[in-house]
């Protein structure tokens, strides 16, 4: 009675992913299918039986529509002698769908309606006259189904139209109109007998089952796996998108039908034969196997085949998902291999530990022959100075043997009387953690004799900082000691013999610090040699005479010996004319300082 839909086929499901879900769109698309059956069944039913509705003598009759009484009695046989469906073949098509009765003429009108036709349309009889009831088909179907219906009902054929309703509470329903042609005794046509499904339910359990399939093809392409559907024969028949980014599968039609097994090389075949065999005796099976993508890529796989069952419990299909567990394979390789080799590491290990402590107790007996052997003195006491430890090079300094030192002589003990103080305070200024300088000391030796020694300490705390002892380290200076004296004795004799020359006489270093100042030179503080000692050039002369000269200094540390002759003056107002000469002081060629020599030529 709208436009004409063609009866839509069964749609072809998208792989479900879980049991619940497909058995759910088994059962939806199940039951559609046995609602079709059934319902071309009654279609051919009625086809065979010519029908005339039965008119109640008391129906209110509208503008030639007669309203139809179908209540299970057989009814009178109309104008042409045709009758009306048997009350049972239309009782079970009402159990399936809701469905309306209605009956035209030769010319395509409307002539009897029945009560669950008005229902459906949700119109009263009135309102189907002069093609009444197209208000209630929906909008955007109208125009259409007008056409339609002007086009069809004229002709001696059966049809199908599928038309929506817009219920005044703006409810929309779909409904199926059929219509068989009948024909008189004489085979004239002489108009359509039709009936109309209610077939909301149906469109709805059809979108449900569309819904259950887009919610299943959208779980497996959500799978971060490559997932695939295979059939009976272990044929690939679907795999998600994200399957063929793992596999680097370009176009799928290029692998669709391809035995699935035969991806996998060498004895990973049969192993994935031996799965979707199994799968499809519905069992569900599992492997881990290699098998290169399409390009080429390298890859391992933990797969799992599961069958997929139909409503009646039987496989249908093979689900196969495949994880990409390359890297941890190689994790586990890494791990294989690091067990197999790990015993021969440990027998190494244990080989080098013993050769390892063998190096350690020769390395400890080395460390305690240099201990004892060094060119120095090595001892450590506790907290009260007690020696604890001391190397065999301090015992022969101090001609003592090991035994009558550990544990019985203080190092106090050791020093000359002057000392034992000072050597009681750096104890204990260790104690507390102080760090000391290198200080000169005097043992006295067994035999009487004394030795002069440079002692450097530290302290030896535990993990606590608690101290434990000390440890110190003795270098005999003995030689340095006659040295200072041999050199002191050679600048005492230097010094009385450039004081009694008329020439003054000093040396500067290179910052101009004064070295040595003869007793000539130290006129110019009226103080003795050894004052100027330490003070810069600038402090001894005046300074008008320490800028004139800047230029002879700088170059006389540049290496130049400069003689120059200018007036000069002492602090007690003495005053002469001088020769003046900067002689540059080298060492392995490099200036370390300057020569200063005066001598007073007002005479000349």
């Amino acid at each position: 009675m709208s436009v004409h839909f063609p009866p839509k086929a069964s749609a072809r499901a998208a792989p479900p992913t879980e049991c619940d879900g497909r058995n759910e769109a088994e059962q939806l698309r199940d039951e559609i299918a046995a609602l079709r059956l059934e319902n071309a069944r009654l279609r051919q039913s009625l086809a065979a039986q010519p029908t005339a509705a039965l008119s109640r003598p008391d129906a209110p009759k509208a503008q030639g529509i007669t309203p139809g009484l179908f209540n299970g009695t057989e009814a009178d046989a109309g104008p042409s002698g045709s009758r009306s469906p048997p009350a049972n073949v239309l009782e079970a098509l009402d159990s399936v769908f809701p469905t309306g009765i209605f009956r035209t003429n030769a010319a395509g009108v409307i002539t009897e309606i029945d009560s669950n036709l008005q229902r459906i349309f949700g119109l009263t009889l009135p309102d189907f006259a002069h093609f009444g009831w197209l208000a209630a088909v929906y909008p955007e179907d109208r125009l259409r189904a007008q056409a339609q219906w002007l086009d069809c009902v004229a002709q001696p054929r059966s049809q199908s139209i599928e038309v929506r309703l817009l219920h005044p509470e703006n409810q929309i329903r779909h409904v199926l109109v059929r219509n068989s042609p009948l024909t008189d005794a004489a085979g004239q046509f002489e108009g359509h007998f039709g009936f109309v499904q209610d077939i909301t339910e149906l469109r709805q359990l059809e979108a449900s089952a569309r819904l259950q399939q887009e919610l299943n093809r959208q779980i497996i392409d959500s799978s971060p796996d490559c997932t695939k559907v295979l059939d009976l024969q272990g044929r690939m028949l679907h795999m998600t998108a994200k399957g063929c980014l793992l596999m680097e599968v370009d176009n799928f039609e290029d692998v669709r039908y391809r035995l699935w097994s035969g991806w996998w090389p060498d004895e990973g075949e049969p192993l994935a034969r031996a799965c979707w065999e199994s799968a499809a005796r519905g069992e569900t099976t599992r492997f881990v196997g290699f098998c290169p993508t399409f390009k080429g890529t390298p890859k391992w796989w933990d797969t799992v085949v599961s069958p997929i069952c139909n409503a009646a419990g039987g496989t249908a299909m093979l689900l196969v998902v495949s994880r990409d567990i390359t890297e941890q394979h190689r994790q586990q390789e890494e791990i294989k291999a690091f067990k197999d080799n790990l015993e021969t590491r440990v027998a190494q290990r244990t080989h080098e530990l013993a050769l390892a402590n063998q190096r350690i107790r020769e390395t400890l007996d080395d460390a305690q022959r240099l201990y004892n052997q060094a060119p120095c003195g090595y001892h450590s006491v506790n907290g009260d100075g007690l020696f604890v430890r001391i190397n065999q090079t301090e015992l022969d300094w101090l001609g003592y043997q090991r035994e009558e030192v550990i544990g019985r002589l203080y190092f106090r003990d050791l020093v000359l009387p002057e000392y034992v103080e000072g050597m009681k305070q750096r104890l204990q200024q260790l104690k507390l953690g102080q760090s000391l300088d290198p200080v000169e000391v005097r043992l006295r030796r067994c035999d009487g004799g004394t030795l002069d020694v440079l002692l450097s300490s530290m302290a030896v705390v535990d993990a606590q900082g608690h101290f434990l002892h000390t440890n110190n380290t003795l270098v005999d200076i003995s030689f340095r000691r006659r040295a200072e004296q041999a050199l002191s004795a050679q600048r005492a004799f230097l010094q009385t013999i450039t004081d009694v020359v008329p020439v003054q006489m000093a040396f500067y270093d290179r910052d101009l610090i004064c070295q040595f100042a003869n007793a000539s030179y130290a006129r110019w503080l009226n103080a003795p040699p050894g004052k100027l000692i330490g003070l810069h050039l600038s402090q001894v002369a005046c300074p008008e005479n320490f800028a004139s000269v800047q230029s002879h200094l700088n170059a006389a540390l540049a290496g130049e010996t400069r003689h120059f002759e200018g007036q000069r003056m002492f602090p007690d107002g003495t005053s002469f004319y001088a020769s003046i000469e900067y002689t540059p002081y080298r060492v392995e060629g490099e200036v370390q300082g300057i020569v200063i020599q005066m001598i007073d030529i007002s005479q000349r």
